[in-house]
């Protein structure tokens, strides 16, 4: 007669930690305990270190956010004056005859793409449409 193979029955008595079902206990705490030793390693060696996040934008509290609105339009103003003549003396270090086309449409392209206040002017046409909205115009 044929009987069925009890696995647990033949290996309890295995020295072999391998085989042996009584040592994946301690295997499990073991291992359990030197992912937390990791864990722990890996936050004590972050915790002091600065965020490497370099959005500006996401660290404002409100009031610096409702300030930086607030103040837009100065800001804007000094932000393409600044450009304008950075991209000025840049152009016409290249070629003294540049037009005043070319530098306005440049002084722009370059304001538009790296300027942090543009982040801004986003927000208020949000608000402007959202409360063109609410009045059904």
């Amino acid at each position: 007669m044929v009987t069925a193979h009890n696995y647990e029955r033949d290996h309890q008595n295995d020295s072999r930690p391998g085989i042996n079902i009584k040592n994946n206990d301690k295997t499990d705490i073991y291992d359990n305990s030197v992912n937390e030793f990791f864990k722990n390693k890996h936050f004590l060696e972050n915790k002091d270190k600065k965020k490497s996040n370099n959005n500006d934008f996401m660290d404002l509290t409100m009031e610096q956010l409702y300030n930086n609105i607030y103040n837009l339009l100065p800001n804007l103003y000094n932000d393409y004056h600044k450009k304008y003549l950075e991209t000025s003396l840049r152009l016409k270090s290249d070629n003294e005859y540049v037009s005043e086309n070319i530098i306005v449409r440049e002084t722009l392209m370059s304001f538009i793409f790296n300027n942090k206040n543009m982040m801004y002017v986003g927000i208020v046409i949000i608000l402007i449409s959202f409360l063109l909205y609410m009045i059904n115009l």
